[in-house]
């Protein structure tokens, strides 16, 4: 009888997210608490409304990038079929620009993957109260815009680097850098600048590099500046393919314009 009653008592956790490693240490992380228990996981969205229908968890944690689809959607589709259904929104972008959009797609709280081990478990814990978890400068971002009407303009660091391997080959070596970043102070847009450095370590032979771009296909967006053509494979893709000669380099810059 007191198996049965902690059995019971113990909240189930549903995982959706694009990265096993991520999903593998999530577990890790709550399996280890008494009372909780991971009890699904997926890694798309159709994947993820079937399971939590069978499964019935207690709470959702979802990443925004999911595979083929995205987790504002996702979050949106689970509150309109399950409206006490608490969600957490787990991702590595940028919690200036996406904690809010979370929060009015219907999650609960908004965590950065480098928090901390007890972050995660507090906030599941939040949520399952019914209480709304996010950082500090979060929760004073929004204090200030509910006080005055108003939200920070955010403005990001300018050096922020990326290195990329473009290519089959290991020496075809490119460096991806976010030039610009700005959000306006009504949350109505958002630009975003990007250079691309291509380098071709090869001697003799001229290189065709494949730069393919993944862009948030939730909200509406637009390259609104650009140095060279690309194709929109997809509602969240454009591809880049340039040549670039015999121990050359090539430059890639574009900036993209979003609104919601």
């Amino acid at each position: 009888m007191k198996r049965e009653r902690l059995q019971n008592s113990t909240k189930r956790i549903f995982i959706a997210d694009n990265h096993p490693i991520v999903r593998e240490g999530l577990k890790m992380i709550i399996n280890h608490e008494k009372d909780l228990e991971v009890c699904g996981e997926a890694d798309e969205d159709w994947e993820a409304i079937k399971s939590i229908s069978e499964i019935k968890p207690d709470v959702v944690i979802i990443d925004i990038i999911l595979k083929n689809s995205d987790g504002f959607e996702l979050t949106k589709n689970l509150k309109a079929r399950y409206t006490k259904l608490p969600v957490i929104i787990f991702s590595t972008h940028d919690e200036f620009s996406f904690a809010e959009r979370a929060l009015r797609a219907g999650a609960l709280a908004y965590l950065m993957k480098e928090v901390a081990t007890e972050n995660i478990i507090n906030a599941i814990r939040s949520v399952l109260g019914g209480e709304i978890y996010v950082s500090d400068t979060i929760a004073k971002k929004l204090l200030r815009k509910v006080t005055t009407g108003k939200s920070d303009t955010i403005l990001t660091p300018m050096d922020e680097t990326v290195r990329v391997y473009t290519g089959n080959a290991f020496d075809l070596v490119g460096e991806r850098k976010r030039t610009h970043y700005q959000i306006d102070s009504n949350d109505d847009w958002l630009d975003e600048a990007f250079e691309i450095k291509l380098r071709n370590h090869k001697e003799n032979e001229t290189v065709e590099f494949r730069v393919v771009e993944h862009l948030y296909r939730w909200i509406n967006w637009e390259i609104v500046e650009k140095s060279d053509d690309f194709i929109k494979t997809d509602s969240q893709t454009v591809e880049f393919r340039v040549l670039v000669r015999p121990g050359q380099e090539k430059t890639i810059t574009y900036k993209v314009h979003y609104t919601w």
